[in-house]
């Protein structure tokens, strides 16, 4: 785990969008996991920012935050991301996620002509030569490329947006991810949460997929759907980062805009994650994998 701390939205991230105002004080905490299984590690003993001792969201178990946050304790929840979630994982294929029949290799395959002496049509000018490699063929070969998107998700959404809305909407966005694939990328995936409050901006980034791997529909479906990832884990991290601003415990923060993206950037970087694309849930609900394509990775087509 990388963090750092330079000057250069109801609870974490379920608020309102609020303006953000850049000042030569801003002040970004930015942390960063290179797997789920360090994240978890990480945030499980990690010690409480003193701002927090009254609050610690992500730890309650009443009836209402078990409905809020879709899980009873923390404990299932640190369990769910760690072995996977089954239940989710429908939900996301039903919602038409289309892992498993396209193929994310990290390679890209391509038609390729070449001279024989069988083919579907004469090359001329090989035939006048005399040369018996005179006709053209094609064949299919798979390119390897080293092509990487580093993608960052933040999950940050309303309170009131639905999960049936949620859930298409992740299944649209794995999808444009499965056909950047299918075309040679290879895609490292990170989610997270990144929200600010006044002038003080908190990101997390954890990696939920590597771009040397395929798509894993029951660990991704965790950190994609299940409420917990962003109303239990990512408010513990918060919980436990170095924010300073004494209203973090109010309002968990509101998430960042278009307008932030640069901001975000900059913290990721810092923590050693060097992020080309940034997507935000509220940037793309409802939208479908081609128009997130569209909107989200024009120049990746």
């Amino acid at each position: 785990m990388r963090l750092t701390c330079f000057t250069p939205s109801p609870p974490a991230g379920d608020g309102k969008k609020q303006k953000t105002m850049k000042t030569t004080k801003e002040k970004i905490f930015a942390y960063s996991y290179n797997s789920v299984t360090e994240f978890v590690n990480s945030i499980k003993d990690k010690e409480v920012n003193p701002l927090f001792k009254e609050e610690e969201a992500s730890m309650h178990e009443s009836k209402f935050y078990t409905k809020f946050s879709s899980t009873e304790n923390f404990t299932i929840a640190q369990n769910l991301l760690k072995l996977g979630d089954t239940d989710n994982m429908k939900k996301l294929s039903v919602a038409g996620l289309n892992v498993g029949t396209v193929k994310s290799t990290g390679s890209a395959p391509r038609v390729q002509r070449y001279n024989n002496v069988v083919g579907f049509c004469p090359n001329v000018p090989r035939y006048l030569q005399g040369a018996p490699d005179n006709m053209i063929n094609v064949r299919r070969k798979i390119f390897k490329t080293s092509k990487v998107i580093n993608v960052f998700f933040n999950i940050s959404v309303s309170y009131t947006t639905k999960a049936k809305v949620i859930i298409k909407t992740n299944a649209s966005f794995v999808n444009a991810l499965l056909a950047l694939e299918s075309k040679g990328y290879r895609v490292n995936l990170y989610a997270g949460k990144a929200s600010h409050l006044n002038d003080e901006y908190f990101i997390c980034a954890v990696k939920i997929k590597d771009g040397a791997t395929f798509f894993d529909k029951k660990k991704i479906a965790y950190p994609l759907v299940n409420p917990s990832f962003l109303r239990r884990h990512m408010f513990r991290a918060l919980e436990t980062s170095g924010v300073t601003y004494k209203d973090w415990p109010n309002s968990y923060g509101y998430p960042t805009a278009k307008n932030d993206n640069e901001t975000i950037k900059t913290g990721l970087q810092k923590v050693g994650v060097k992020c080309d694309t940034i997507v935000s849930l509220t940037d793309i609900l409802e939208m479908s994998s081609q128009e997130i394509l569209d909107t989200c990775f024009a120049n990746r087509k």
